[in-house]
């Protein structure tokens, strides 16, 4: 089938304008040669540590210290001419970790111990080129399948929770790129970052997006007159077309626009819980987002070869209506007004980054080309980026405290593995499950500086520092059916990075993200006092990059 598809691709761009091939190769890298096999290995850890408070006064303290660790193998191969296709495969290990929650008087009260089975992640890719086009298509599949059970100190275990999600994206389009004029050699910073748009060159995208997914909880609950929880998150289908150009104004600036408009589709929360006296309670919420554009802004200017200004300012607007009602035991069915809002966030970034060459070359070779290319002994790279998050949300009379929902994050992490709120989720206690999606943190700004350095020809070490402010939000949440508020703190992050040229056709990786500190604090409508959780986090990386 492959065959038939390369041959009428063939056919169909056979009387088109050639470019250079180095231009696609420069933005979206170069498609191997025929019988040319790319692998990557990567080993990722991830570590969390909470100490907090809790929020009912029944409760005093809390902690955890979750952690997961996953394997992640691709490879990239070109079987015949212009065309190449990617296998990807990522699976965590089998973890286990425990929460304890200790009563009013710093007795242990509780004990929940989550037992992550598999987080897997497939990927197939494919791209083909004939010059000056590019055609390419990917698929991924996410599915999780994890375990949870609880206990009431001293008595045994009676509570049992299942979790298992599916998530799916296709995704697929066409690249071109005209001819560029200029014969000039590329310059490091070219060869380290990519070449811009020569004058009058323009490179356009078009691409369309499927997604859909699932996540399912079935609880048993042996305690008191409870038989059982069931929860469902229904992620509808939905299609994202896009479009995205560069332009070339002169030699050493650049310009980007894109728009990409999501079709309205809907997201849906289902809360059961089953007695045992035979009746049942039922909390259903119907997510309708619409009218969802995404447009990015970007302009690149190198005033110089070894100096280079990036500005961005990318902008979002999504209206979205929350309908619900709710069941009671005694069969008492409430529907409450809808909720609704429109969304505006803006999203402005300046990056520079400095090249000193020490008056030497950069080396650029087929496997520096697919990969990354290393900067020679004595050179350096310094980066300085900052970002602002500016979000603007008009309501309605009835819309309370509902925040534009975060859908993606429930198939982004093991479910119920993040406890009391983080950077990557916010939520109540360790099983998120039980709410409708995340809210993301909003109104904040972030400073990063970095540097690189070249050791030697063959390696290359580097360290990063950053700020990130506090922010706060609020949002209504289903299940409780109540308000939420939360705040995070300010912090402050570090990390390292190592790479080695181990020979002519292989590269050895490693990096480090620290976290040393950070607050998160949640307010509910009724409790006597707040949630507040200490966290610090520690994410590494060790990679492996090998061409045969």
């Amino acid at each position: 089938m492959a065959r038939y598809i390369y041959i009428v691709a063939i056919i169909i761009f056979s009387h088109m304008v050639v470019a250079s091939a180095a231009e696609l190769d420069s933005v979206y890298k170069p498609i191997l040669d025929r019988g040319d096999m790319l692998y990557t290995g990567r080993f990722d850890y991830f570590e969390l540590s909470e100490r907090g408070d809790h929020g009912r006064a029944i409760y005093s303290k809390l902690d955890s210290e979750p952690y997961y660790s996953s394997l992640t193998n691709s490879l990239r191969a070109s079987i015949i001419p212009l065309f190449e296709v990617q296998l990807g495969y990522k699976e965590t290990f089998p973890a286990d970790y425990s929460r304890y929650t200790y009563d009013a008087i710093g007795v242990l009260d509780t004990y929940q111990e989550f037992n992550l089975k598999y987080f897997r992640d497939f990927n197939i890719s494919g791209r083909l080129r004939q010059e000056p086009f590019e055609i390419w298509a990917d698929y991924i599949r996410k599915k999780q399948k994890s375990d949870w059970n609880m206990a009431l100190i001293p008595s045994p275990t009676n509570y049992f929770a299942y979790n298992r999600t599916r998530y799916n994206n296709v995704s697929g389009g066409i690249r071109y790129i005209s001819a560029s004029e200029s014969g000039e050699e590329k310059s490091n910073l070219s060869i380290l970052d990519r070449q811009l748009m020569d004058k009058g060159q323009a490179n356009v995208e078009i691409g369309l997006e499927f997604e859909e997914g699932k996540v399912r909880r079935l609880t048993d609950y042996n305690l008191r007159g409870t038989l059982k929880y069931n929860y469902f998150h229904y992620l509808k289908p939905h299609f994202t077309p896009s479009l995205l150009a560069r332009y070339g104004v002169c030699g050493n600036l650049e310009l980007e626009a894109g728009a990409y408009y999501s079709m309205p589709f809907r997201y849906k929360y289902v809360y059961e819980m089953y007695n045992r006296n035979g009746t049942s309670n039922l909390v259903v919420g119907d997510y309708r987002l619409r009218n969802i554009f995404y447009f990015p802004l970007k302009c690149r200017y190198r005033p110089y070869d070894s100096i280079q200004l990036t500005a961005s300012s990318d902008f979002k607007i999504a209206n979205q209506r929350l309908s619900y009602w709710q069941k009671t035991a005694a069969n008492a069915v409430s529907n409450y007004p809808s909720k609704e809002l429109t969304y505006y966030n803006l999203q402005p970034a300046l990056k520079v980054d400095y090249l000193y060459s020490a008056g030497k070359k950069i080396d650029e070779d087929k496997f520096s080309g697919s990969t990354r290319s290393l900067l020679k002994r004595s050179q350096f790279l310094a980066e300085v980026q900052l970002k602002k998050d500016i979000t603007s949300m008009d309501k309605n009379r009835s819309n309370g405290d509902q925040n534009l929902i975060d859908i993606y994050n429930l198939f982004d992490y093991p479910i119920d593995f993040f406890v009391a709120g983080t950077e990557y989720a916010n939520f109540l206690t360790g099983n998120y499950t039980r709410y409708a999606a995340n809210v993301k943190d909003q109104d904040y700004y972030m400073i990063e500086s970095s540097i690189t350095y070249g050791i030697t020809d063959s390696l290359n070490a580097g360290a990063k520092a950053g700020y990130r402010s506090g922010s706060s939000h609020e949002n209504f949440t289903l299940h409780d059916m109540n308000s939420h508020r939360y705040k995070v703190s300010p912090y402050y992050y570090i990390g390292l990075l190592c790479n080695w040229r181990m020979t002519k056709n292989s590269m050895l990786s490693l990096s480090a993200h620290l976290v040393p500190e950070y607050t998160v604090q949640l307010w509910r409508t009724g409790d006597a006092k707040g949630f507040k959780a200490e966290n610090n986090y520690l994410e590494t990386s060790l990679s492996v990059n090998i061409l045969y």
